[in-house]
């Protein structure tokens, strides 16, 4: 007969081995990130009518720079979907019965940021020195630490960079995803 007094606490510790304790919490941290995701370009647009650029700069550059936010604005709501339609699949991370369930979900968060900043990378920086080369002459000093930033190099690098980032986090996920499998097959 089992007693009350020692297995209470059965419940809980059901439910933290059953993964359930970190894919929940994950999944509203997600949500929070692609929420923020969809605030980054009001905080660009504020940052920039504060800066006064559309008091004194010439049209051109006006242009520019709403082109630029325009990159950021449909940036921002591409990095919305991505975090959003990821927090839907962490419920497929673990199944019942398995022992490591928090490390499925710990590999989740780093393929989701991996793919977020390799895609950034690649395609905001790619676009904007194009609109810079084109609108700014080469100009970036708008991008702190950019300067007159790489010029026509950049349209290389930046998506060879973010593509770089994309694979190595997409590396490491998967090779916790694999010891996971392992282990989890080894002991059935």
């Amino acid at each position: 007969m089992e007693n009350k007094f020692f297995t209470f606490i059965k419940p809980y510790l059901n439910y933290i081995d059953s993964g359930k304790l970190y894919k929940q919490p994950f999944r509203i941290l997600y949500q929070v990130i692609a929420i923020l995701m969809l605030l980054i370009p009001f905080a660009a647009l504020y940052q920039l009518i504060d800066s006064g650029l559309f008091r004194f700069a010439p049209g051109r550059m006006i242009f520019g720079m709403i082109l630029i936010w325009l990159v950021i604005a449909a940036a921002g709501w591409l990095s919305f979907q991505l975090w959003w339609n990821r927090a839907a699949q962490l419920k497929e991370t673990s199944t019942e019965g398995d022992d490591f369930v928090a490390t499925p979900v710990l590999s989740n968060l780093v393929q989701t940021f991996g793919e977020w900043f390799g895609s950034y990378i690649a395609g905001v920086g790619f676009i904007l020195t194009l609109l810079a080369l084109i609108f700014l002459g080469g100009n970036m000093n708008f991008i702190p630490g950019m300067g007159r930033g790489l010029g026509w190099l950049g349209l290389i690098l930046f998506p060879v960079y973010g593509f770089v980032v994309i694979i190595v986090f997409r590396w490491i996920a998967e090779t916790m995803r694999a010891l996971v499998a392992i282990a989890n097959n080894t002991r059935k």
